[in-house]
Parts: structure tokens; C-alpha cells; sequence
């Protein structure tokens, strides 16, 4: 049985319809600017540092500014508050002290796969 996955495309030159995106795509261009490379290699080596910056150290707003790896160990541990505000936008609260952030076990159970 698969996931019922549905493709769905955005309507051209409407960038407010998948604006994460867009956001993404601006973040990953200024963080590549001005570099060079010289091979494929070259390329992967850096694309897995941004990755992983962007996945483990990063703060998000989307996810109560946690990177994504620490907000799902959060999620799991119960220690992050969700609010569903409508039918398409949830609210997500971190239920611990900022200074608990860093203490807290297993916060990077979800780290970094790839150096």
C-alpha cells in the first residue's frame, strides 16, 4: 500500500503559492554565492555541509525555532505544543526552556547522516 501521494503544481509566476520554497531556493543561493567548483564532487561535499547546517544547527521559524533534526526528537518527547489554527496552518510550541535546548538527551538522535 503506498503513501497516496498527490503532485500538485503551482499556478506560473505566482511565487506566493509555494513560498517555503521560493524561501528555501533564496537561502541555499546566498549561502552557495561566491563559491567555485571544479567538479560534481566539489559540489555534493558542499551541498551535504548546507544540508546539514540548514537541518541540524540552523534555527526555523516553522519549526519553534529548533532546527528541524532537534524538532522532531522534541516532537516525539512530547515537548513540542501543536495548535491548529485552520484547516491548512498548525502552530508549533516548544514546551521547554530555551537554556533546556541544549541539555536536553538524545537532541540529536535525528542529526547529521552525512559529513
Amino acid at each position: 500500500m503506498g503513501n497516496q501521494l498527490t503532485q500538485v503544481f503551482t499556478h506560473p509566476y505566482t511565487p506566493e503559492e509555494n513560498a517555503h520554497v521560493e524561501s528555501f531556493h533564496k537561502i541555499l543561493g546566498a549561502s552557495l554565492a561566491g563559491d567555485t567548483f571544479v567538479s560534481l564532487p566539489d559540489i555534493e561535499r558542499r551541498l551535504a555541509r548546507f544540508y546539514d547546517s540548514y537541518n541540524h544547527h540552523r534555527p526555523h521559524g516553522s519549526t519553534a525555532g529548533v532546527p528541524p533534526g532537534k524538532f522532531w526528537a522534541f516532537y516525539e518527547d512530547a515537548k513540542i505544543g501543536v495548535e491548529h489554527l485552520d484547516k491548512r496552518q498548525i502552530k508549533f510550541t516548544l514546551l521547554l526552556q530555551r537554556q533546556e535546548v541544549l541539555s536536553h538527551p538524545d537532541v540529536d538522535r535525528y542529526g547529521p547522516r552525512v559529513k
